[in-house]
């Protein structure tokens, strides 16, 4: 579980605000396995598998227990913190639902201001176009867990592969190396979409829907 604990460490400081930078490119953008979709803003995924892997809970009794919970519309970052309800910090409509094998999330424009300061202007190397886009992306655009803390709901490809849903303002393409050697290949469409973290290369690259091979899985948060 290390790779969680480090992309969810990592990923919670990105916000980019983007003021003084120039370039621009294209951007690798997945596609999608299914009916839910980026560069939106209301029903986000919609009909999406949601799946229980046994290696991501105690013992069976524990997985059934999982299955027992519909209600993932509190923000999650490790077990040992209180969960906050989405709303608190993302716009009407907010809410995720697990029901019947599938999840659908809703979600509107974040509260947060994007020129906050927990922003921090990114690094030397990446190029951004337009250069007055800014990209919200927090563990609470893609962390999603029961209101009791014990599960919670992420969207990854294995235990390298990581997806989180993040908020850009605008059409906007991120491409370059920061100094700290990640790579960025981003294409974003205003609305919520997809960063995907690919741990082995720490390679960054979007996705306006779910990416190919990524399925939403619940976790027992005490394994994380």
């Amino acid at each position: 579980m290390k790779n969680f604990v480090k992309w969810y460490g990592i990923i919670a400081v990105i916000v980019f605000s983007f003021a003084s930078c120039s370039g621009g490119g294209g951007g690798n953008v997945d596609k999608p396995d299914n009916n839910s979709g980026g560069g939106l803003v209301g029903t986000i995924v919609s009909g999406a598998t949601v799946e229980y892997d046994q290696a991501f809970f105690i013992n069976t009794v524990d997985m059934n227990a999982a299955k027992g919970y519909t209600n993932f519309s509190f923000f999650w970052e490790d077990s040992s913190d209180s969960l906050d309800p989405l709303r608190d910090y993302i716009n009407e409509p907010a809410s995720v639902t697990v029901s019947g094998g599938t999840v659908t999330i809703k979600l509107g424009t974040p509260k947060f201001d994007l020129n906050s300061s927990n922003s921090w202007l990114i690094e030397d190397g990446i190029s951004i176009s337009p250069n007055s886009a800014k990209v919200y992306i927090d563990t609470k655009s893609g962390n999603f867990g029961t209101a009791d803390g014990k599960y919670g709901l992420f969207c990854i490809k294995d235990m390298n592969n990581f997806a989180v849903l993040c908020y850009a303002d605008m059409d906007v393409t991120i491409k370059g190396t920061s100094q700290y050697g990640e790579k960025y290949d981003c294409t974003f469409k205003k609305g919520w979409n997809y960063i995907i973290w690919s741990v082995n290369t720490n390679t960054f690259t979007s996705s306006v829907s779910q990416p190919n091979g990524y399925k939403w899985k619940v976790i027992n948060s005490s394994l994380m």
